[in-house]
């Protein structure tokens, strides 16, 4: 498993620096999957991409559209906190090349799924590394 950080949002608000960090990822995975599918006579492989949940998946699939295998991790009305995924989730960890989570301590799963997955060329990126992030001054 390796960390990818997000673009670096210098200067930029919150949603542009999330759109250009993921974009900037999205861009890359395309590029990388042009490359290999002309270099051999086999059929191209797209890309497989998870996305912790849908509004990445969403952004992701806009961007990507069947460019690649886009799977989401937390079903539609299940919280995102306290999720734990499924054998076959993990599965998918393990046969992905990459993974985009909102990050932003939303997924404290997602770092040990990514773990047990085992798979050490998987991509992990936060699209929050890229966010200046809000302090709620309450605490």
């Amino acid at each position: 498993m390796r960390v990818a950080p997000a673009a670096a949002g210098h200067g930029r608000c919150g949603l542009e620096a999330l759109r250009a960090g993921l974009v900037a990822v999205v861009l890359v995975l395309l590029t990388l999957s042009s490359v290999a599918a002309c270099s051999g006579t086999a059929a191209p492989v797209k890309l497989r991409v998870v996305a912790t949940i849908f509004p990445v998946a969403d952004f992701i699939s806009n961007i990507a559209g069947n460019k690649v295998d886009l799977v989401t991790l937390v079903p539609a009305g299940v919280s995102p906190h306290g999720f734990e995924p499924t054998a076959d989730q993990v599965k998918s960890l393990a046969e992905a090349h990459l993974l985009i989570m909102n990050g932003a301590g939303l997924e404290s799963w997602v770092e040990l799924a990514a773990m047990a997955a085992g798979n050490r060329e998987l991509l992990v990126t936060d699209a929050s590394d890229a966010v200046p992030l809000v302090q709620d001054p309450q605490g």
